[in-house]
């Protein structure tokens, strides 16, 4: 979602929020024309863009990212977020900020999806119940399986499909229903 999108659902131009917000009018059309970052912004910009859009800082800044990261990299830093975190705090971290739900009202199901299976799998192994309001997401999955960039150069560099199908074989569980095969979130680049 941009800027853009934000005000034609509230029939609002970038003047009346620009006056409604006391933010310059440049900033907000550098902000609608992609030409500058939300996350460039000063935290009172995203405060009162937030009170505008009835969003949390989150979700302005979630909504208003220009570039979405190679699946790969999101994945690396999902698992560092796990290590740094601990179990726990992580899928706190998650339901706080919804972002399974944002991810996949985005388009983005490859991230949500695998938000999903990390609650799933990190729930699992220290013995919490999984959240239900996840259960019609947890219906759906990917139309095609997604490996991470390191099976695939290993793939191409063996010359066979093995790799593929070992990884896909020994890939968590929680993951796999999804399509996405993880076989350690511990040991990501």
């Amino acid at each position: 979602m941009s800027l853009q999108k934000l005000l034609d659902d509230r029939n609002m131009s970038v003047y009346r929020l620009s006056q409604l917000t006391d933010i310059p009018y440049s900033t907000l059309n550098d902000l609608k024309n992609d030409k500058k970052n939300i996350e460039d912004c000063s935290v009172r910009i995203v405060i009162r863009l937030s009170e505008i859009f009835h969003m949390t800082t989150d979700e302005i800044i979630f909504h208003l990212e220009i570039q979405r990261p190679s699946f790969d990299n999101f994945r690396s830093d999902i698992c560092h977020k796990v290590k740094s975190y601990g179990d726990i705090r992580f899928i706190e971290w998650i339901e706080e900020n919804n972002f399974i739900h944002l991810y996949f009202e985005k388009g983005w199901k490859e991230e949500a999806f695998y938000l999903l299976a990390m609650t799933d799998y990190l729930c699992r192994i220290n013995n919490l119940p999984k959240d239900k309001k996840y259960d019609a997401l947890r219906k759906e999955k990917l139309p095609v399986t997604i490996y991470p960039a390191g099976i695939k150069l290993l793939t191409v560099a063996k010359g066979t499909t093995k790799v593929l199908e070992d990884a896909k074989k020994h890939a968590i569980p929680e993951f796999m229903h999804f399509n996405i095969v993880e076989n350690d979130i511990c040991n990501s680049v």
